[in-house]
């Protein structure tokens, strides 16, 4: 019997059932420890006993976004405590604001539309650039080679 299209769709649902499945248990049990440390913080903290009676939040907590005491978990505990309630941040990692790609230009771009009159400058070269669009506002000599001494001056 020869291999199908639909045996290999078959085949490939079952292997990634068994791939995906090793991680769940993981999960489950991070998960578990995360929910003990919880209630074990819970029970030192008479502040959030107030504010979660039963588990579930007080009108004031609902009233911010935290119906329950693991919404608060994900918000401010997994700050407050990060070693046991890790398990409750984000399953993304966040990028640092320098890696983030722009809608700007790479380099700085010269526009045509600046003019300056650059005699009254004591200055041997100006470049001034919008941090923003990235784009050259103003630029005199900008494109001579310095010693990289010369921009800490």
């Amino acid at each position: 019997m020869r291999p199908t299209a639909r045996h290999l769709s078959i085949f490939l649902a079952l292997a990634a059932a068994v791939v995906l499945a090793a991680p769940a248990r993981a999960l489950d049990d991070e998960g578990v420890f995360a929910k003990n440390k919880l209630a074990e913080i819970i029970a030192g903290r008479p502040d959030l006993q107030a504010a979660f009676p039963e588990g579930r939040g007080n009108a004031a907590m609902v009233a911010a976004g935290m119906n329950t005491v693991e919404d608060w978990a994900r918000r401010y505990g997994r700050k407050e405590f990060p070693n046991e309630l890790a398990w409750y941040g984000r399953a993304s990692v966040v990028l640092p604001k320098a890696l983030i790609e722009r809608n700007a230009a790479r380099a700085p771009v010269a526009i045509d539309t600046a003019a300056f009159d650059f005699s009254g400058l004591s200055a041997h070269s100006v470049l001034v650039i919008d941090a923003a669009t990235r784009k050259v506002l103003l630029s005199n000599r900008a494109d001579d080679i310095r010693s990289i001494a010369s921009i800490t001056k």
